[in-house]
């Protein structure tokens, strides 16, 4: 039996609380419900879940407060967030973008893009997946390391490679010299230092290996700020 995720959900309209319970009864997902910034925050520190799914909009501590939160405790920063927004409030999502959001999804929203972001943002990789993609890799893509979220990696010496999993689109990236196919016989410590893998949200977000502090892999920070570039090319999706 698969263990199911836990995510943390806090939405303060009745009508959007009781949606996502029914878009996630009978899913992968273990909902913890709630309805303000406060008890949100004190479950995420709690349970640290897999992921997080945020109204801006809220009374007392708001979404971006919570937010704010979330990112600055050591113990819960690496969890997604998902902000849920309405449509038009370009100014609290462009907080929200410097807050540390990770994505956005605009109300109203529908089962299947819910189910697809949370799917992009709770993927989890092993050995014998990384493994998978370097056998297949074939193609490098330098122009992939000009996106959002990759800022850190854009130096000599990294190549970049599109790949797949389901439908999530992923970008691996391996330090220049390593061969792709002599990956098969290392195990799991080895491929950390050889292989950083992202996954295409709102923004590249890396899934493996799990960030912890710096990232060894000579691209500095493990995470990087996100850009004025950036939060624009956000609010042209969704606002």
């Amino acid at each position: 039996m698969l263990e199911r995720k836990t995510v943390v959900a806090a939405e303060d309209d009745p009508m959007y609380s009781d949606l996502i319970a029914a878009f996630l009864r009978n899913t992968e997902y273990e909902l913890v419900a709630c309805s303000d910034g406060k008890t949100c925050v004190e479950e995420v520190c709690k349970r640290i879940p897999r992921l997080v799914l945020l109204d801006i909009m809220m009374p007392g501590m708001s979404g971006l407060e919570a937010l704010a939160r979330i990112k600055a405790d050591q113990r819960t920063s690496h969890v997604p967030v998902i902000m849920l927004t309405g449509k038009g409030e370009a100014s609290v999502v462009r907080q929200a973008c410097k807050a540390g959001a990770d994505d956005f999804l605009v109300k109203p929203y529908q089962k299947a893009e819910l189910l697809r972001r949370m799917h992009i943002h709770t993927l989890q990789l092993v050995g014998d997946d990384i493994k998978m993609f370097a056998t297949n890799l074939r193609v490098k893509d330098p122009n992939i390391l000009q996106e959002s979220g990759l800022e850190s990696y854009r130096k000599p010496g990294i190549n970049a490679y599109p790949a797949r999993k389901g439908d999530v689109s992923l970008c691996v990236l391996l330090q220049a010299g390593v061969d792709p196919q002599t990956l098969q016989d290392d195990d799991e410590e080895t491929l950390s230092h050889k292989i950083r893998v992202f996954a295409k949200g709102i923004r590249w977000r890396r899934i493996w290996p799990a960030i912890v502090g710096t990232d060894d892999f000579g691209a500095g920070p493990a995470t990087s700020q996100i850009t004025e570039n950036d939060i624009s090319e956000i609010l042209e999706i969704i606002v």
